[in-house]
Order: C-alpha cells, then sequence, then structure tokens
C-alpha cells in the first residue's frame, strides 16, 4: 500500500515538473468568447478576443468588430488606468497586433478613428479630435483675455556688466504678447513694459 502511495506522489511530482517546463513565458492568459464578454458591454455579437499579456509593457490582441468603447475600457484596464470616454466617440475596431507596446496600439487605434487623449494623473480621457481643438481654442482665448485685462507695468534696469542692447534682445524672448522692451544705451539700461504674474493666466 505505502508503495503504491510513493508511486502516485512520484507521478504527480513528475506531472508538475512537466507542465511547468511547458508552461509559456508571458505572465497572464485572456480567451473571452463574446457570449461570455459581458463585462465591457453587451453590443459586441461578432467578436472575438484574445490578449497575451508578455510583459507590463506589450501585449499581443486580436479583436474582430469590438465596441471602440469595450476596447478603450480594455485598455484601460491593461493600463491599470481610469477612462473618461467622450459621448461622440464611437466605433468598432478591428486589429490584430504581437507583443506590441500597449501604449502605441492605443494611439495607432485613437489616430485610425480621429481621436485624442489627454493624461492627468491617473484618469484618460478619450475626445474627438474636433472636440479637443475647441478646448484647446477656448483655454486660449480665456489665457488672452486674463492677459489683457491685467495692468502694465514699467520698470527700468541700469545694466554693469552686459550691453543695454544683447539684454534686451533677451529679454524680448520672455515677454508676454502685450510686453515690449527697449534699449537706453547712453544709460547702458532696459526699460521693460509687461503684465506682472502673467503665469495665472495659463492656469
Amino acid at each position: 500500500m505505502d508503495a503504491m502511495l510513493e508511486a502516485k506522489r512520484a507521478n504527480v511530482e513528475q506531472r508538475k515538473i512537466a507542465l511547468s517546463k511547458a508552461r509559456p513565458k508571458w505572465a497572464g492568459f485572456f480567451c473571452i468568447p463574446a457570449q461570455r464578454y459581458a463585462g465591457y458591454g453587451s453590443t459586441m455579437t461578432t467578436l472575438f478576443l484574445t490578449a497575451f499579456f508578455v510583459s507590463a509593457q506589450l501585449i499581443t490582441l486580436d479583436a474582430r468588430d469590438m465596441d471602440l468603447g469595450d476596447f478603450l475600457r480594455f485598455m484601460g484596464n491593461v493600463a491599470g488606468m481610469n477612462v473618461v470616454i467622450h459621448p461622440a466617440v464611437q466605433g468598432k475596431v478591428n486589429l490584430m497586433v504581437k507583443e506590441a507596446q500597449w501604449e502605441q496600439v492605443l494611439d495607432v487605434v485613437l489616430k485610425t478613428h480621429g481621436l485624442a487623449k489627454e493624461v492627468e494623473g491617473s484618469i484618460m480621457r478619450v475626445v474627438p479630435n474636433a472636440v479637443f481643438e475647441a478646448e484647446a481654442k477656448q483655454k486660449a482665448a480665456t489665457a488672452a483675455a486674463c492677459l489683457n485685462a491685467l495692468p502694465l507695468q514699467t520698470h527700468t534696469y541700469f545694466l554693469n556688466y552686459a550691453k543695454a542692447e544683447d539684454i534686451a534682445a533677451i529679454i524680448s524672448r520672455l515677454l508676454s504678447p502685450r510686453g515690449s522692451v527697449v534699449a537706453y544705451p547712453a544709460r547702458n539700461a532696459v526699460i521693460v513694459r509687461d503684465v506682472e504674474n502673467a503665469e495665472q493666466c495659463s492656469h
């Protein structure tokens, strides 16, 4: 009886060793049939998805007619990020990549669908390019209005170890759109006129 138990134990150990040697090098495996893929929505009727996570940076992915929103949520899971998707983001994803960087895959899909992403901390926001550009223009207009509302200040600086003309050329590159600088060679001075604390308008 003891001999039989020992033989069984030896057989189990041999099978464990064989399985460990046969195990692939990738860290995890997902094979999710469409009928069981309810975690990312119920609209995927022709989806077959297989993803191999080779490392924290590389994935192998085969997706057919995957809902774009579900793909973005899936990539958020891969990246360990929260995802906010604009209501206008729609479409299907068809791709097959092997051992590619997840962020590169995401950027290609976004470009294909005319989308842009904005990352703040652990939150990734995905919007159409048109929306992103409109928001950027609105932000620039708000900053310009803020800048125009600030009062102009004038300061005169007398120099000892540099020429006023040389320093004026450098200062001119640092001024706001409303600023100006004038060199006064007779006194080796520069007269600077600009708003103060202009950086507050960029927030």
